[in-house]
């Protein structure tokens, strides 16, 4: 798969939602932390992504595991904390003083496609910041694959005036996240048409037409409509509007296995979200940005049932990731 795990492992993983919400509450109850969650009445039990595919819905809103210590700043997350991510993040976090915020729209595959979309994101985001009095200068975003994609689109929209609720993040982490929508519109195509691996056939089937029709046509058809929503676009770098990461420190992450991705989805550099990690900091230093990194790995690439794969968050290494964020605050 380029950006996403297996549809079939989704639907599992949110069946058991309910359960691991109840398991994770309680555990990080017996270790004295601070959980603090705010969720929404939920206004439909799915999601449709395409006609003929549709995923379990999830309840809107936020979980904020606060530290002990006074809080100098937030790690936040768009998406719910088992999509990626460890435990390790949370405690270490917290052990510096540093809450960690986990929130989400009711699509676990969010797109932001739309202005509501992005709004009720600011709204929960407002919310937990003016409710516990976190600091809202001192945030890093971070995301993994479309939660990337979707820290970026939140930055941007942030600084926007479509948004009742702005804000400036500190810092950003990205980790290979499907940037160029043009390119990933013309990889998910050749996905389904070269139908190799079934996982990338399927993804590339839904993601294709997910896009297809929320941008109203292909890159070819609408190429005003996928400038406006890609967050990085090699077609299009000249006239690109990354302002909005001015001032902001960004870090990408990926691992360029091309041989892996050749040898089991018969996929090379043109169809890698690695592409546009270094694109996009590419761009940025060559417009003087001084706070930016490309951080590659190699073989660290592995999912948490130990099966290689170089799309997976933990080629980011947490600990230093947080000292990081934590010299950034302090």
């Amino acid at each position: 798969m380029t950006f996403l795990y297996d549809l079939q492992w989704s639907r599992t993983c949110y069946q058991l939602l309910l359960a691991f919400l109840l398991f994770t509450m309680a555990k990080e109850a017996a270790k004295g932390q601070n959980l603090v969650s705010h969720y929404l009445p939920m206004t439909s039990t799915t999601v449709i992504l395409t006609d003929d595919v549709s995923i379990p819905a999830t309840s809107a809103g936020y979980s904020l595991w606060l530290p002990d210590i006074k809080t100098e700043g937030v790690i936040l997350f768009f998406h719910s904390r088992k999509d990626t991510s460890s435990e390790f993040i949370v405690e270490y976090a917290n052990s510096l003083g540093i809450a960690v915020m986990y929130v989400t729209t009711e699509n676990p595959l969010e797109f932001l496609f739309s202005v509501e979309s992005r709004e009720k994101l600011s709204s929960l985001l407002n919310h937990a910041l003016e409710s516990k009095s976190l600091p809202r200068d001192k945030i890093m975003i971070c995301g993994m694959s479309l939660a990337g994609t979707r820290a970026l689109i939140m930055t941007r929209h942030g600084q926007s005036h479509e948004t009742a609720y702005p804000f400036v993040p500190l810092a950003v982490a990205i980790c290979d996240a499907p940037l160029d929508m043009i390119r990933f519109f013309r990889s998910t195509r050749r996905a389904e048409r070269l139908n190799h691996h079934p996982a990338a056939a399927n993804e590339g089937a839904w993601v294709s037409r997910h896009l297809f029709n929320n941008l109203k046509g292909t890159p070819k058809d609408q190429p005003e409509n996928y400038a406006a929503y890609t967050v990085y676009s090699f077609d299009h770098r000249e006239q690109l509007d990354i302002e909005y990461l001015d001032g902001i420190h960004v870090r990408a992450y990926t691992e360029p296995d091309v041989q892996w991705w050749i040898n089991t989805r018969r996929k090379d550099y043109y169809d890698m979200n690695a592409v546009d990690m270094a694109g996009l900091i590419n761009e940025l230093m060559i417009r003087g940005h001084q706070k930016t990194r490309l951080i590659t790995t190699v073989g660290k690439g592995y999912r948490p049932d130990g099966t290689k794969h170089p799309h997976s968050w933990n080629i980011v290494d947490e600990k230093e990731l947080v000292d990081w964020f934590v010299n950034l605050v302090k």
